[in-house]
């Protein structure tokens, strides 16, 4: 969900979605079944514009991101 930056031929910008590798940690009890290596990066908040570290949520199986300057929770994906 981080957009790329292209440029076409005729020097208009486009922006194209790289689809992020997801892995993350989910954990029952004692057992490991899957651990995060990927690094999410860093996004901005729409609303004020701080630099956040979005997370994985497997309730809602996709990144979300929280501002907590603001209190904006969205999704990433």
């Amino acid at each position: 969900m981080w957009p790329t930056s292209t440029v076409s031929a005729k020097n208009k910008r486009s922006i194209t979605m790289a689809k992020p590798k997801i892995n993350f940690l989910f954990k029952i009890g004692n057992n490991l079944l899957h651990k995060n290596y990927n690094d999410h990066g860093k996004v901005e908040c729409p609303i004020c514009n701080s630099e956040i570290e979005p997370y994985w949520e497997p309730r809602y199986d996709g990144i979300r991101a929280s501002c907590t300057a603001c209190g904006t929770n969205w999704a990433e994906s």
